[in-house]
């Protein structure tokens, strides 16, 4: 893939992935309209929750995943890696719904039901992740987009088709169980589209020892994120904040995420074509424009240096404009996610999470 079919790539996941975050704020919407405050606020806390746990029990998975498809290997070797990390994949869900399960007395919020189809409805989502990873690896990642948009459009689809007929049901769990279904949707479309890449081997117990080091990182780094990135709510919870201002910070939040979530996209993509790039001979026109600045800044910088710097800078640009996006346009979307005003301290609460 040259520089030019990248930027192509990046600029259609982009495009699509905000028409997925659009159908994604519908949604925000429909929970704050139709879901009742005390429900919500269980429904929040509890997703910090669970969203902590999946963390934990990634174990870095999809970045091994993304980092051996980037190269190029035999297909005898492809298959038995990917039934090797697929094998790991399934195996950690009983061990994040004993650790959810066991674990859940300290939200204050005692529903094991409730965590129970929140964990699994995570976890889907954890589990497609493998298959992202190769489009990443491959700078497809507009099919990632594609097939998450199609998820949610679903979502929408359940939520109005249970409002016209079936009002009776609880909206929380109409939401939940919609999820679940529109994520292993997700899954299948995903698992159909990448076929091409990954085939069917054996376990290899190999392939684990092979990458233990990268497994045991990855699950360090995971708790420390899981500790400062989801427990927030679950802060409010146990410490008696009312419903209201649970449900307000989550409005707020789910904002602030959106900055993360195209730059969470594009950082892998541009991951793997910066490594495919150190691997060449030679800098791109690009590459050298780049150079130059740099050679401003460090005396002696060398071509590996260059490829990097140059990635990682444009990632920071991407990112940046996101976060100041989100600034801007934040109120707005609250005005439309919260029409009635049921939970005015999302305003204060985004101005501080910019």
């Amino acid at each position: 893939m040259n520089l030019k079919k990248l930027s192509f790539s990046i600029v259609i996941t982009i495009l699509i992935k905000f028409a997925a975050i659009a159908t994604g704020l519908y949604t925000a919407k429909w929970t704050v309209t139709y879901i009742p405050s005390a429900d919500l606020a269980n429904f929040n806390t509890i997703l910090g929750y669970c969203t902590s746990i999946v963390t934990v029990i990634n174990f870095g998975l999809p970045s091994i995943i993304q980092r051996f498809y980037t190269t190029e290997n035999e297909p005898e070797k492809d298959g038995d890696f990917w039934t090797t990390f697929s094998i790991l994949r399934i195996l950690t869900y009983p061990i994040g719904l004993i650790l959810t399960l066991v674990l859940l007395p300290i939200t204050g919020v005692y529903n094991p039901t409730l965590a129970f189809l929140m964990y699994t409805m995570l976890f889907i989502l954890v589990a497609d992740l493998n298959f992202r990873s190769i489009t990443d690896a491959k700078g497809n990642s507009w099919q990632f987009s594609i097939s998450d948009f199609a998820g949610k459009a679903f979502i929408i689809a359940t939520l109005v088709w249970f409002n016209i007929t079936q009002p009776q049901y609880s909206s929380l769990y109409v939401l939940i169980v919609g999820s679940i279904m529109a994520y292993i949707l997700g899954v299948v479309i995903d698992a159909l589209w990448q076929k091409k890449y990954y085939s069917i081997g054996k376990f290899d117990w190999k392939i684990v020892k092979e990458n233990q080091k990268s497994i045991t990182y990855f699950f360090f780094i995971n708790c420390l994120i899981a500790l400062y990135a989801s427990t927030d709510k679950i802060f409010l919870k146990r410490y008696g904040f009312d419903d209201a201002i649970i449900n307000g910070y989550a409005n707020a939040y789910k904002l602030f995420e959106l900055s993360v979530v195209v730059i969470g996209l594009t950082t892998p993509m541009l991951a793997s074509f910066a490594k495919k790039r150190i691997d060449s001979p030679s800098l791109s026109n690009t590459e050298i424009k780049f150079k130059k600045v740099f050679q401003n800044l460090f005396k002696k910088i060398r071509d590996k240096q260059v490829i990097f710097y140059t990635y990682f800078t444009l990632n920071t640009i991407i990112a940046l404009c996101c976060s100041v996006l989100v600034s801007i346009l934040g109120p707005f979307v609250l005005r439309y996610i919260d029409q009635n005003n049921l939970y005015p301290v999302a305003f204060p609460t985004l101005s501080i999470l910019a």
